[in-house]
């Protein structure tokens, strides 16, 4: 999403002077620019297991699954800004050119065993099926931050410095490795259209015990003159929630 119109700055809180500031992006009279904020996230998973039967009833049946599970967890946010100088304050002159971007990607990858139940009611036209499963083995966690300014002068020439919350003391890939769950339950409905067409509904829900996101890796304690280790990388890990709906038609021939 892009902010151009009104008052747009960029808040933080400067170490060395004690005092939370802001970097002026659109200010009437004072700054002409825009703030531009993207994100990504993408969940990807497979697993591979043996499904053994285990209880059966009249038209529901239980079948106990054992296997291996890998899960991959990405996340990204980036935040630029392009700004021109329009007044020369602070002896910078009009028409200097400030463009910022500091960029915070998250990966979470999960490799374990697998256990769980499956189960299936038949309603003759309809069935419905159940899934509850939880991998069990170790999350890699990664964090990658990148950063930098680029002052360009009214005559061409260019300058490139850190970015604003991503500086010497906290640019790079960090990575940290445990031990971790991951949960999972679904539950699907699927209509018997036909002798060779289904139609299917389902739900489920997945948790990440322990999962790196960007947001939480922004530190907005600022050191301009990179002497006091700030902003440090926090490598935050928190817990995270995944939920969908799906649908589909299969076909038999």
């Amino acid at each position: 999403h892009s902010f151009d119109e009104g008052i747009v700055t960029r808040p933080f809180f400067n170490v060395d002077a004690g005092e939370a500031q802001s970097l002026p992006i659109n200010y009437p009279g004072s700054e002409a620019g825009a703030l531009t904020i993207s994100s990504a996230a993408k969940m990807l998973g497979t697993d591979v297991y043996i499904m053994r039967p285990w209880r059966s009833s009249g038209i529901a049946r239980v079948n106990f699954i054992a296997g291996y599970q890998f899960s991959r967890f990405d996340e990204s946010i980036s935040i630029s800004s392009d700004s021109t100088n329009l007044d020369g304050r602070n002896n910078i002159p009009i028409g200097t050119q400030l463009e910022v971007t500091d960029s915070f990607r998250t990966k979470n990858v999960f490799h374990g065993g697998l256990l769980g139940l499956s189960s299936d009611i038949d309603g003759g036209d309809y069935t419905i099926s159940f899934l509850a499963k939880v991998g069990i083995g170790g999350v890699d966690h990664t964090v990658i931050t990148s950063g930098s300014s680029i002052i360009t002068d009214p005559g061409g020439g260019t300058n490139s410095l850190d970015g604003l919350m991503v500086r010497d003391s906290n640019r790079g890939e960090f990575t940290r490795n445990r031990f971790t769950a991951i949960p999972e339950f679904s539950v699907r409905y699927t209509k018997h259209l036909n002798d060779a067409l289904d139609f299917s509904l389902g739900y489920s829900i997945i948790y990440w015990g322990h999962a790196v996101q960007p947001g939480n890796q922004i530190n907005t304690n600022v050191d301009m003159t990179n002497t006091t280790g700030q902003p440090t990388m926090p490598f935050e890990i928190d817990h995270y929630w995944a939920q969908s709906l799906n649908m589909g038609v299969t076909f038999r021939y």
